[in-house]
């Protein structure tokens, strides 16, 4: 028991109220345990056991580096665990895969096993905007220009409205009726697709062993309804027209006659 201070050779001191400084003789009032290097180089404390070996690299250091960034390796092929209220809550395994409430985050798919969260139950990720800002989820491929956003999904709380972009330009817009926009950012109906050039804007097609596809287009002041063998192909197909579950009121067929009450 120590009641006045200790110096250990200037190398450790422990002041009267127990505080221990080492490499230093000034205590830090605000801590019980300062370390100190005096030389512009790596500054740290090692935990080590007899499994880990006892090796510069080996077991667990928290620190500064010698560009005076803070540092926390496990140098081991193991994971880092935190925790709160003695239960684990994140998890960095050793392959550097993060675990939010979830202990294996490399068991999942390897295309999307950087960040897990949650194991069972509801699990959720809340991005929390300003009611005048934006929540954003962008997808980049660079540092610079359209590469630091060639896909994402935007939330806008000011006008309550959600887009989504590919190659750094919006697609689709829901507006905060609840109207969908392709092609617009300001769609007028519940479904509104707009293009600046021509050709097939919707499209229903049937693939198998004999295709079938419905082609709707606005072209140059008229609309065009298209029914052939493919999305892009020139064959026609018959288009009928039905009312009911099975019954067929009107028939264009693949010669462009029509019939009303027979097919």
């Amino acid at each position: 028991t120590f009641n006045q201070p200790m110096n250990f050779n200037d190398h450790v001191r422990i002041d009267s109220s127990g505080r221990v400084a080492i490499g230093t003789t000034t205590v830090n009032t605000n801590s019980m345990l300062s370390v100190h290097k005096d030389t512009s180089a790596e500054s740290q404390v090692r935990f080590t056991n007899s499994t880990t070996g006892a090796g510069g690299d080996n077991g667990f250091i928290v620190g500064i580096d010698i560009n005076e960034a803070a540092r926390i390796f496990n140098m081991e092929n193991g994971p880092m665990r935190f925790g709160t209220n003695n239960t684990e809550r994140l998890r960095i395994d050793s392959s550097g895969n993060v675990g939010i409430s979830n202990t294996t985050p490399s068991s999942y798919n390897a295309a999307a096993d950087n960040l897990v969260v949650g194991v069972t139950g509801d699990t959720g990720v809340t991005v929390a905007s300003g009611s005048s800002s934006q929540g954003s989820l962008f997808f980049a491929d660079g540092t610079s220009g359209s590469a630091v956003a060639e896909g994402y999904l935007i939330y806008v709380h000011s006008s309550n409205y959600m887009a989504l972009g590919t190659a750094n330009t919006e697609r689709l817009r829901i507006d905060s009726s609840g109207r969908v926009g392709i092609g617009t950012t300001s769609p007028a109906r519940l479904l509104h697709l707009q293009s600046s050039s021509g050709g097939g804007m919707f499209t229903i097609e049937r693939t198998s062993a004999t295709t079938s596809a419905l082609v709707i287009a606005a072209d140059s002041g008229q609309i065009k309804l298209f029914a052939r063998d493919t999305n892009s192909g020139s064959t026609a197909v018959p288009l009928a027209f039905m009312r009911g579950g099975s019954d067929e009121s009107m028939r264009i067929d693949s010669s462009g006659n029509v019939g009303i009450g027979t097919s």
